[in-house]
């Protein structure tokens, strides 16, 4: 897929699944399920221990349509290791200019972190395609709302304490999709082997995502 269609298809699903978790045997059997439980954008972070050579497993045996990506992207070495690994997108908690600079020049799509207006139009101008709002749970879905005054067309995705009580607060809010970590990549989960109730999990989040769309008529 080119990036346009990549960025759209992120947009479309609503969630990106964040997977973060201890070992690189652990981030795939996640990865797995989350992709069981109907999420088609996964970001594997740098947190991971041999997150490249997770991306480039998975990325060998990705099913048509699923998109994935690298997380905790924080300068522009990790970028070009998680391009070079198969990453079809990048995501950061930070702006940083030559990490956007390397993605752009590389046509990956790029999703910036920022939290104030400022940061949020400092990425924008860098060239980031949307902008990871973190952490979302320090500003709420308000928040999401606020900066849409203002800033109306900017692809937000808050991150960071968005739960299955919350999702649809923050879909009406005008987020353009979400990043989903903790709450569905559960480290209790992982460690008991529970990987079925993350592609639950997983399938709940996705429902819940178009529920509000449709509810709010903002379908995409």
């Amino acid at each position: 897929m080119k990036k346009a269609e990549l960025l759209n298809r992120i947009v479309e699903s609503g969630i990106v699944a964040v997977v973060r978790t201890s070992s690189s045997d652990t981030a795939k059997k996640a990865l797995d399920a989350v992709l069981a439980g109907g999420v088609v954008a996964v970001e594997v972070t740098f947190t991971v221990p041999n997150a490249p050579d997770v991306i480039r497993e998975a990325s060998r045996n990705l099913p048509d349509g699923v998109i994935l990506g690298a997380g905790t992207v924080t300068d522009a070495k990790k970028c070009e290791a998680a391009v070079e690994a198969g990453a079809q997108f990048i995501v950061a908690p930070n702006t940083d200019a030559e990490t956007i600079r390397f993605a752009l020049d590389r046509d990956i799509v790029t999703i910036p972190g920022a939290l104030t207006p400022t940061e949020v139009v400092t990425a924008i101008h860098a060239g980031a395609d949307a902008v990871k709002i973190f952490p979302a749970s320090a500003v709420g879905p308000s928040y999401i709302k606020a900066l849409r005054g203002p800033l109306p067309d900017v692809l937000y995705c808050p991150t960071g304490g968005v739960e299955l009580d919350n999702i649809a607060e923050y879909i009406t809010a005008g987020a353009a999709f979400c990043g989903i970590g903790g709450s569905l990549v559960d480290t209790k989960l992982i460690a008991a082997g529970r990987y079925a109730e993350i592609s639950d999990r997983a399938r709940r989040f996705v429902e819940a995502v178009h529920r509000a769309r449709e509810s709010s008529g903002s379908e995409r």
